[in-house]
């Protein structure tokens, strides 16, 4: 159930301990004052704008990819993500008749539409992040009689252009909070799926971001049937090793980079259909008859060829990967040569790279680092894991490559998507 502005302010102002604020700290244990200051000012923020009702809040958090460059986009492959501590917040009402959306982040969405004309508007990437929203508003109008209509406020602080999923942390921050002011049921799997669909109006995409970000923890995905399946790792993350992301230049999610992105499952469906999902699930030695004669080979037909090959050898890589997580092995160096082959892959055959991520990457590397390109490339990040003790070296370092670079030190979040009640 939701609560009153004056219920849920007077909770947050109180400077005694109380069951809430305990609650609280285990989602934000690193920084649970500074966070309530933030739940505060959205709660503050929704007042201004006049919010009726009872007041609900969730959150969804970013996702990292750990290793697992495309592989959700056949129905064979495998993952290996996490969630961040950097997250979307979010504090909604009922309104009857009317959607409306507002973002701290000014790069974030600000909506407002009338509910009963939502139906007549056709998603485009040209109307920025609120349009991955739309399709998600239009399955809950079609589908449950009492969704009316909401109000929405948001502080998204997940880094955008990064790889790191800002838009699926959008998606089901706002679907949490549409289901919760309805009390509508769903499980993770139908958040996961609703949400997907309403970004894929947009532009393609996997299973993996939301299915992530649903969970949360370190996850592991496996594509291998119609649905795929996404299980948290009961495996505790290495002690010693931290995660930084780094966007030196351009982020991802120009038009440019979309369209190069969206070129990639084309190419691989083709591979598939032709030597067979068997192959690309991990067969690399029936793969690489094919590919000897890959010298003779230009244009379209050399480039789905190396886009084939990566596939495959990315598949065993997270096998691999998985297998050095284990608590009874836990072994990060093996887990971090999986990151360097996957960023050389990355580079070599699905050539999703740029020169500054390749240079950043090659300090990263200098610097005692494993990394790789983040996400889908074509502009954007990258991903380092490097030990606790080099840290403060890279970081510097990376600076002084990159002086205006976008710096992100990750903790793995363990809560994924959820409701924060009184």
């Amino acid at each position: 159930m939701g609560y009153g502005f004056k219920e849920w302010m007077s909770v947050i102002i109180n400077k005694k301990d109380n069951p809430f604020k305990n609650n609280f700290s285990k989602i934000y244990p690193k920084n649970s004052n500074d966070q309530l200051k933030r739940l505060k000012n959205l709660f503050n923020k929704s007042n201004e704008l006049d919010f009726k009702g009872d007041l609900f809040v969730a959150r969804a958090p970013g996702r990292l990819e750990l290793i697992g460059n495309y592989q959700d986009n056949l129905p064979i492959g495998n993952t290996l993500s996490c969630t961040t501590n950097l997250d979307t917040l979010g504090v909604a009402a009922k309104n009857n008749g009317q959607i409306r959306i507002y973002d701290t982040n000014p790069r974030f969405p600000r909506f407002n539409s009338k509910t009963s004309d939502l139906k007549f508007i056709v998603p485009n990437i040209e109307q920025g992040y609120s349009s991955f929203l739309i399709g998600l508003f239009q399955h809950l109008i079609d589908n449950y009689s009492d969704f009316k209509g909401i109000d929405i406020v948001l502080d998204g602080k997940v880094p955008i252009g990064s790889g790191c999923s800002s838009s699926a942390a959008l998606e089901l921050t706002v679907l949490q909070l549409a289901t919760d002011t309805y009390n509508i049921k769903l499980s993770d799997m139908e958040k996961t799926i609703i949400t997907k669909d309403s970004e894929n109006k947009v532009k393609g995409c996997g299973f993996l971001d939301q299915g992530t970000v649903s969970i949360g923890g370190i996850v592991y995905g496996d594509y291998s049937t119609k649905i795929p399946s996404f299980k948290r790792l009961d495996y505790p993350w290495f002690s010693d090793q931290k995660l930084i992301t780094v966007i030196p230049g351009e982020e991802h999610g120009s038009k440019k980079s979309t369209e190069s992105y969206n070129s990639i499952r084309p190419d691989l469906e083709k591979v598939a259909d032709f030597v067979g999902k068997d192959v690309m699930a991990g067969n690399e030695s029936r793969f690489l008859n094919l590919y000897q004669n890959i010298e003779g080979k230009i244009g379209e037909e050399k480039r789905i060829l190396e886009r084939g090959k990566f596939y495959i050898e990315e598949y065993n890589r997270v096998k691999i990967a998985k297998m050095a997580l284990h608590r009874d092995i836990s072994d990060s160096s093996i887990f971090g040569q999986m990151i360097n082959l996957s960023g050389d892959g990355s580079k070599n055959y699905l050539k999703n790279t740029t020169g500054e991520i390749n240079d950043g990457i090659s300090v990263a590397r200098a610097k005692g680092g494993y990394a790789r390109v983040h996400g889908g490339g074509f502009g954007g990040g990258y991903l380092v894991m490097i030990n606790d003790s080099k840290l403060d070296e890279l970081i510097q370092a990376t600076k002084c490559w990159f002086p205006k670079a976008k710096i992100n030190v990750h903790e793995i979040d363990n809560f994924g998507t959820c409701s924060i009640k009184l």
